[in-house]
């Protein structure tokens, strides 16, 4: 028996986010290209394309990313002597106690602040970052407030690969969602949303416009809407 593919996807609020690289893929394949979807929006899409496609979803709470994270960062902190870690639901903050060890920390302090713009990108966290000095003492600040933007998960080449079409028909009128194929410079992450309509028995363009797919936002009625009206591929 053929074993089933599984989505591994983290909730975070009212967000389903890829776990990792290869669901994302798996869900591009299926020309989902958002890197978050609303809850409403996943149940919908599972039981219409994901599912249909022999793929089961496997979802976990977002503290099960989280959590590891932070505690890395706090044993990492505390590695160095004569500091202290205080974190409660929207902010960090990493203090020295001791001039001691300030050359050792002026030296991470780069490195600390990559670690969480990695982080907090790739989860789609807003966040800011501060950095002070006083008596040979250090200080990060940092804020945080989860799920505020769109995460970026960026593939490998071997992941990537062209994205599934979309083609849904209103009648006499189809929309068609590709991937963009201009060879324009900055094109590689853009999609191409084209409208065309019907004369005979061939298709007509008469409108296209290109957009990132993380700038192109639907409510949950409307992708119901569009799905329940005839989402078909080529």
């Amino acid at each position: 028996m053929t074993s089933e593919k599984r989505l591994l996807l983290i909730k975070q609020k009212q967000w389903i986010i890829p776990a990792d690289e290869q669901t994302y893929a798996e869900l591009r394949g299926l020309g989902i290209s958002h890197t978050r979807l609303h809850v409403d929006v996943f149940d919908t899409l599972l039981d219409l394309k994901i599912k249909p496609a022999g793929i089961a979803g496997s979802v976990k709470k977002f503290d099960t990313v989280w959590n590891p994270f932070l505690e890395k960062v706090h044993a990492a902190w505390k590695r160095t002597p004569s500091t202290k870690f205080q974190n409660d639901h929207s902010s960090i903050r990493m203090d020295t106690t001791h001039s001691g060890v300030y050359e050792e920390i002026k030296n991470k302090v780069e490195r600390i602040e990559a670690c969480f713009d990695r982080f907090f990108t790739r989860w789609g966290s807003a966040w800011t970052f501060e950095h002070s000095e006083s008596h040979g003492r250090h200080r990060i600040s940092v804020g945080f407030r989860h799920g505020a933007r769109p995460p970026v998960i960026a593939l490998a080449p071997d992941l990537a690969g062209k994205e599934a079409p979309i083609v849904i028909d209103f009648g006499n009128t189809r929309v068609l969602i590709t991937d963009d194929d201009s060879g324009l410079a900055g094109s590689t992450n853009l999609r191409q949303l084209e409208v065309l309509t019907k004369a005979g028995i061939e298709y007509k363009s008469i409108w296209r416009s290109r957009f990132l797919p993380q700038s192109f936002d639907i409510t949950p009625e409307a992708l119901s809407f569009l799905i329940s009206n005839g989402v078909s591929r080529p």
